[in-house]
């Protein structure tokens, strides 16, 4: 008596032979020739891509093969008796993986020649790069190209171009209008001790490379006694090619004001610097107000800018000035008691702003009196003189 495992071995084996059978049934045992034809949307055949298929009538085996210098591979794989030839097919290159991924149908009846043409959504990257300074002047160095962070091209490039030719070795560089698939390539210009990097590859592109210009147009200090300030500018011209902007430019002002016996340093403040902005450079005007209460008992107020100013290319260039202010009251009450300094933002043009609290001594309130009194002496005299002559009336009436 057959066992039931015997029983269902049996059957499951009956099962696979029918399954083979259907399949193999409609094929005969003659091979078919398949050529396989590659190539870019501009014409360019691929050389070197790596082609995997598998056929509807051998659907166990996966057929590889490589393409030729025309682009073309070609296949024999086991022939059907009839109708139509399904093929998957899938293209792998290089470092941008698999490239193709479908399916094609030959009819084995009609079609004596078994050609497959497959033209693929790129075109061989050859690109002209131009290269300059922020200045716009040529340069040169040397740019590496990646491709998912694997290293495709290291090349030298002079006076301001740089060529990508195409080619890597045997196998061909690949563009794409698909901007994600741009965006996989890095470009790394290096240009003396500087190295940028870009997503994609740019035509143009301006390499920071040098410190920013600065002109001091001038400095300006002025007391103003009745208000007890002390009010000084700094102004400049900041130059640094196509990379100035006030989003861009960065400063670290730092203002040393000195007594007699000690000097104060405000902390240094990192700031954008704002102004008016022209092709290529910017009038600055960097100001603080200051209380003449430090200064108290002194003829005159020592103070510094300090300023380092930073572009980004992290370039830095610092520059030193030094004001000398009159403390002269009463020569200063005739020049400038009727001005105002400066206590807000006005047209963009002012950047930075701080009214610093003096940190020893105060103005003598018989000092202020002294200035009233200079400053009226004119009406004093007046009311003075004319009490005295209505005394004068007076006495004379009664007599």
């Amino acid at each position: 008596m057959i066992g039931l495992r015997t029983l269902t071995a049996g059957m499951m084996f009956i099962i696979l032979v029918a399954f083979l059978l259907n399949t193999s049934l409609n094929y005969a045992v003659g091979h078919e020739s398949i050529a396989i034809h590659v190539e870019l949307l501009d014409g360019t055949p691929l050389p070197n891509a790596t082609i995997s298929l598998i056929p509807s009538s051998d659907i166990m085996h996966i057929y590889t093969n490589t393409t030729n210098a025309s682009g073309v591979s070609v296949f024999n794989i086991p022939s059907p008796l009839s109708g139509n030839l399904k093929i998957h097919l899938t293209i792998e290159y290089n470092v941008y993986g698999i490239i193709y991924d479908g399916e094609k149908t030959i009819d084995t009846i009609t079609q004596s020649k078994h050609i497959i043409n497959i033209i693929l959504p790129y075109t061989v990257l050859s690109k002209e790069i131009r290269i300059t300074d922020e200045y716009g002047e040529n340069v040169s160095g040397h740019i590496a190209l990646l491709f998912n962070h694997v290293r495709l091209l290291n090349v030298n490039f002079s006076n301001g171009v740089a060529l990508i030719s195409g080619r890597m070795g045997k196998h061909v560089l690949l563009w794409s209008n698909n901007t994600l698939f741009q965006k996989r390539y890095m470009l790394y210009v290096t240009v003396g001790n500087t190295s940028t990097g870009f997503e994609g590859i740019p035509s143009n592109i301006h390499i920071d490379i040098r410190p920013p210009r600065i002109k001091v147009l001038g400095t300006t200090g002025r007391y103003y006694p009745s208000l007890g300030i002390i009010h000084v500018e700094l102004k400049l011209i900041i130059r640094d090619g196509v990379t100035t902007s006030k989003d861009t430019v960065k400063a670290i002002v730092l203002l040393k004001h000195c007594s007699m016996d000690e000097c104060i340093f405000k902390p240094g403040i990192k700031t954008s610097l704002g102004g008016h902005y022209y092709s290529q450079y910017m009038n600055v005007t960097i100001w603080y107000n200051i209380q003449q209460a430090y200064f108290a008992g002194e003829k005159v107020a020592n103070i510094s800018f300090i300023v380092s100013v930073e572009d980004p290319g992290n370039h830095c260039v610092d520059i030193v000035r030094h004001i000398v202010v009159p403390l002269n009251m009463a020569t200063s009450s005739n020049t400038l008691s009727s001005a105002s300094p400066p206590m807000s933002i006005q047209n963009g043009s002012a950047t930075i702003i701080r009214t610093i609290s003096g940190e020893k001594g105060t103005i003598a309130s018989n000092a202020n009196l002294l200035n009233w009194i200079i400053r009226n002496t004119g009406i004093i005299v007046s009311v003075m003189i004319a009490f005295i002559i209505l005394i004068l009336e007076a006495r004379y009436h009664r007599e």
